[in-house]
């Protein structure tokens, strides 16, 4: 019958020619036999992101955790400028997201870090000697670091959710389970970068290999760094194809259940202003302030005491980079493992 043709026809259009029957494609190998979605423009992305922030933190890690020692005053002050900065830059970081988007964001927030190690150049040189140059690059940084981080988060949940719906579009089974290990190599790429930069600096400092050689090494690893975001694919106009793409096959994506209008209520504030009140209002960011905090000040102790008071003291300053080496190991490992086990049990359970 007619109805039976049309469905029949409805269902040619949903399920893929196999290459015997398509002989267009009668030379590629089948899907089933090599990595499914290994190819895919998301997983570029992934790989971009996560690269870009290997070399980036390859850069800033041995700057955060050697400056108290081999500067001094003036390195520990700088940190003290980065730290104070982050605070106004948390909340700026909305608002310059929702005008620069997540890629242009990234680059802006990327900038100071390699300025900063350049001014730290310029200071071997005999440029800027008592901070003229590292303070207001200290201060471009803090500001940056809550743009950085924020424009991080949106892009791998942009990611995961185009890979997902893409999985759907090529297996014909709604697949949602890609978020937190998107999350996890993202966020595993800092620690990861830090670990090779800590360790070779280290190594620089055990056969005396001067300050400007070190500095100049970790300018050239953020710049590098910002240089491979131009070669990120165009994460929004990604996912809007894949979800128009899912829209025509009659489905919904579980990230974005009400398509691609937002709710008022998810969009972003106009206002700088608007912004603390925004997020008084939540009262789960109000409760998780105190996590914040105590992970900023363990971090500030990390970086500013910790390895100056405690390791340069007793160990000597070549121990730096091999003791704050083992810590990020444990965040390399744990960024992967539980960003695939909050994938299981859930991100609530794996918080906690």
């Amino acid at each position: 019958t007619s109805s039976s043709d049309d469905e029949e026809g409805e269902a040619a259009t949903l399920i893929p020619a196999s290459p015997a029957q398509d002989p267009q494609h009668a030379d590629r190998p089948a899907a089933g036999r090599r990595c499914s979605g290994c190819d895919d423009p998301s997983v570029r992305g992934l790989v971009v992101i996560t690269a870009c922030f290997t070399l980036l933190f390859a850069g800033w890690v041995p700057m955060e955790n050697l400056l108290s020692t081999y500067e001094g005053d003036l390195g520990y002050y700088a940190l003290m400028t980065v730290y104070l900065a982050v605070v106004p830059g948390s909340f700026v970081a909305p608002w310059i997201m929702a005008r620069a988007g997540p890629r242009g964001s990234m680059f802006i927030a990327a900038v100071p870090y390699t300025c900063f190690a350049g001014a730290l150049v310029l200071k071997e040189l005999g440029i800027g000697t008592r901070g003229e140059v590292l303070y207001p690059c200290a201060v471009g940084v803090g500001l940056g670091c809550g743009v950085l981080w924020g424009s991080q988060g949106v892009l791998l949940k942009t990611f995961s959710e185009a890979f997902d719906i893409g999985q759907t579009l090529r297996t014909q089974s709604r697949s949602a389970g890609s978020l937190g290990l998107f999350n996890g190599v993202g966020q595993a790429a800092a620690p990861g970068g830090g670990l090779l930069a800590l360790i070779g600096s280290s190594l620089m400092a055990q056969f005396e290999i001067g300050r400007l050689t070190l500095y100049t090494s970790l300018f050239v690893s953020l710049a590098v760094g910002n240089v491979l975001l131009f070669a990120m694919p165009d994460a929004k106009q990604l996912l809007l194809e894949r979800r128009t793409q899912l829209r025509e096959l009659g489905q919904k994506s579980l990230y974005n259940p009400h398509g691609d209008h937002r709710p008022p209520a998810a969009r972003p504030p106009v206002s700088i202003l608007a912004i603390p009140r925004l997020l008084l209002r939540s009262p789960v960011l109000c409760y998780l302030q105190l996590c914040f905090c105590s992970g900023g000040y363990a971090n500030a102790f990390m970086a500013g005491s910790f390895t100056a008071d405690i390791v340069a003291r007793h160990l000597g300053p070549e121990w730096i980079g091999y003791v704050m080496a083992a810590r990020n190991v444990a965040g390399v490992l744990s960024g992967v493992g539980l960003g695939r086990l909050s994938d299981r049990i859930g991100r609530y359970r794996c918080y906690l």
